[in-house]
């Protein structure tokens, strides 16, 4: 996925419930709140934060994510 897709991805699903797989085999599920081009991270990589349902922040990088969609009810 590169910086432009994922960067779209966040756009449409910013704010809805979501389920991101990671090439690692795992698994991130809570509502996209924050992204952040590579320019302007450390290491130089896109990243997408998510907050968990327990109100947790954590973060998935670009080159980590295998897909992302949203979840139903």
């Amino acid at each position: 996925m590169t910086e432009m897709e994922l960067w779209n991805k966040y756009k449409q699903l910013k704010g809805t419930y979501t389920h991101i797989k990671l090439k690692n085999g795992n698994v991130i599920k809570g509502y996209p709140v924050v992204f952040t081009q590579a320019i302007d991270n450390e290491p130089e990589i896109a990243e997408i934060d998510i907050e968990l349902e327990n109100g947790q922040l954590t973060g998935a990088f670009q080159d980590e994510i295998e897909s992302i969609e949203v979840l139903e009810g």
